[in-house]
C-alpha cells in the first residue's frame, strides 16, 4: 500500500492497494483472528456471520444490526461506517438485513464491506482531521449503498476498496484457488459454458454463503470465469 493524492479532493491523500495487496492483507487478518480466537484451529470456511460481527466489534466502539437507515441516510443505503475524533469507527447495519433471513447473504456482504472500512480506512479521517482541526468534532464515515457494496466502480475509490475487500474477506483467494478444481467439474467442456458457468457460480455461492451476485463478482475479479455471460438475478 502506499498513499497518493486523492483525485476527488475529499481527503489530502488516499490509501492505494493493488487487488494482490487487498486479498493478501484481508487474509491475514482473517489468519491471525481464527489461529488467536480459537487455538491456532485455522480458518473457518464458509466464514461464519457471528465472526464477521465478532471482528467488526474487536475495532470499533458500536456495533447496531438494527439501524433504520432507510430513513436516517436515504433509500438504499444498508450500510454506514461513522468516525470520529478520538474514538473507534461506529458501525450501523440496515435493520432489513438482519431481521429478514431471506437477506443473510446481503447482511454477510454488508458486514464484510463494513469490516474493511473499519480496518483499512480509519486512518483517512485521522489524516483529514489533523489537517481541519476546526472541523474535528463533525462526525465523518462511508455511507454504503446496495449497489456499491459488492461491486463499485473503481472511479469511487473508497467504495471500491470495500467492494473488493468484502469479497477478498468472505471468499479468500488462497481457499477459492484450491478449491477450484473441484467446483469448476465441467466448466472446461465447449458445451453451452453460460450454463456451465451459472453451475459453477451456484456452488461457490453456497459453499461460501454469498449471493449468486457476490459469487459472480469475485470470480471475474480473479479471472475464474469465462468471458460469457453469466445471470446475476439471484441477488440477496
Amino acid at each position: 500500500m502506499k498513499w497518493i493524492a486523492d483525485p476527488t479532493k475529499r481527503f489530502p491523500k488516499r490509501p492505494f492497494f493493488t487487488e494482490e495487496e487487498i486479498d493478501f492483507e484481508c487474509e491475514k487478518i482473517l489468519s491471525e483472528y481464527f489461529n488467536n480466537s480459537r487455538g491456532n484451529a485455522g480458518l473457518i470456511l464458509p466464514i461464519p456471520t457471528n465472526e464477521l460481527t465478532r471482528l467488526i466489534e474487536a475495532d470499533a466502539g458500536d456495533l447496531d444490526l438494527y439501524a433504520d437507515l432507510e430513513h436516517a441516510e436515504g433509500p438504499g443505503v444498508e450500510g454506514v461506517t461513522e468516525f470520529k475524533p478520538g474514538q473507534e469507527p461506529l458501525v450501523k447495519i440496515e435493520q432489513t438485513l438482519s431481521s429478514d433471513n431471506r437477506r443473510i447473504n446481503r447482511l454477510r456482504s454488508t458486514l464484510a464491506h463494513e469490516l474493511f472500512h473499519v480496518k483499512f480506512h480509519q486512518a483517512l479521517w485521522q489524516l483529514l482531521w489533523a489537517g481541519k482541526r476546526r472541523t474535528a468534532s463533525k462526525t465523518k464515515g462511508a455511507a454504503c449503498h446496495r449497489d456499491t457494496i459488492i461491486n463499485a466502480q473503481r472511479t469511487d475509490w473508497l467504495e471500491w476498496q470495500a467492494a473488493y475487500g468484502a469479497g477478498a474477506f468472505l471468499l479468500p483467494r488462497t481457499n477459492l484457488f484450491a478449491e477450484w478444481n473441484e467446483l469448476s467439474v465441467g466448466l472446461s467442456r465447449p458445451t453451452d459454458l453460460t450454463i456451465q458457468a451459472g453451475d459453477v457460480v451456484a456452488r461457490v455461492a453456497q459453499r461460501y454463503e454469498v449471493s449468486t451476485e457476490a459469487a459472480t463478482v469475485r470470480l471475474k475479479q480473479l479471472g475464474l470465469l469465462p468471458r460469457v455471460g453469466v445471470s446475476t438475478s439471484q441477488r440477496a
